[in-house]
Order: structure tokens, then sequence, then C-alpha cells
């Protein structure tokens, strides 16, 4: 199997785990679907307040997670141009200086900051890079071996994208543990509090 294989297959575990929590997140109860659509509506611009705008965001990360399974390409291509979407809408509201929480996988009292914009740029660029290697891939057919370490590989990224505010929390540089900062720094703040 060639490296353009072995990317592609990465690249596609990684955007469909990552849209796939995402949308969970945004779907899993009203009060998650109600904050989606209030922190939208908050957003320094008219676009993203439009009324139809949480049901589209949903929709088109479903798409993602539905594509990169049954038509790779076009999975991977979706991701990419949603992706560089979410990064400039981001780097926008950053540049605001708004103060809205990310709440792209789930409820945050944080500020979308410089971290989550490198975050979906990351994204954007591996989901680039995974389209690029599927439009170029041969036909040969994957070995097993070679396919699973593929798709573990591009499943650890896939967390470490998701969980970004949590390594920013506890490895960057002069962070503090802040409830808000991630999922797992505020609940290790939270248990540390109580001992």
């Amino acid at each position: 199997m060639s490296w353009a294989l072995d990317c592609s297959i990465a690249c596609r575990c990684l955007l469909g785990l990552v849209f796939g929590v995402s949308v969970v997140s945004k779907v899993r109860s009203r009060e998650a679907w109600r904050a989606l659509g209030t922190w939208l509506a908050g957003m320094p611009f008219r676009p993203l307040r439009l009324r139809g705008m949480p049901l589209a965001l949903v929709l088109a990360e479903a798409a993602v997670v539905a594509l990169v399974a049954a038509a790779p390409l076009a999975g991977l291509i979706l991701g990419a141009g949603l992706a560089l979407a979410l990064t400039a809408g981001l780097y926008l509201v950053v540049r605001s200086g708004s103060g809205q929480p990310c709440l792209c996988f789930g409820t945050s009292s944080e500020p979308a900051g410089s971290q989550h914009v490198l975050r979906n740029g990351v994204l954007a660029a591996l989901a680039v890079a995974g389209s690029v290697c599927a439009g170029t891939a041969t036909a040969q057919p994957p070995g097993p071996a070679e396919s699973m370490l593929a798709a573990i590989a591009g499943l650890a990224a896939a967390l470490l994208v998701i969980f970004s505010g949590d390594v920013f929390a506890l490895f960057g540089a002069g962070a503090e543990l802040r409830p808000g900062a991630g999922h797992l720094a505020a609940a290790v703040t939270r248990g540390a509090a109580t001992r």
C-alpha cells in the first residue's frame, strides 16, 4: 500500500471522529442545542446569526462523517472546506475581541483564543493533505496491518484535536488549570478543589 493511501486512511479516521464528536456534542441534549443557537446568534458576524445556521453546521459536520466512510475523496474535500471555514470564522471571532467561547466540542466558558484557531488550522491542513493523498493514491488494495496502523494514527490524532484545550491547559507555557480551559482540565481542577 502506498504512503498516500495510508495518509488518506488516517485523515479519514481523524475527520470522522472529530466531526462525529462535534455533532454529538451539539445534539446530545436540548440544552446543548439551545446553547449552540445562542452561541451562533451572539457571534459578531451576521451570516453566523442566520436562523438555520445551527442546523446547517450540524448537517455539514454529519455529512463529513458519512462521506469519509462512503465516498472518501468527497468526504475529505468537504471536511477540508468545512475546517477551513471554521478556522476563518474562529479567527475573525478572536480578532473581533468579542469574548465568545468556543463551543466546537460542547460547553466551555473559555473565550475563543489563538489555540482554538491553531487547532482548527491544523485540522484543515490535515484534511487538505488527506484530500491530496486520496486523489493521488494508487488503487492497490490496502493490507490489513497497514490499514490498522493508519486508522490508529488517525484516531490518536483526532483525540489530540478534540482534547487540544486540555493539552494547552496542562502543558502550555505558563498555562494554569482553570474551569473552562478544557473538559479534562476543568475536571482535574474540580477534583483538586474537593481534596
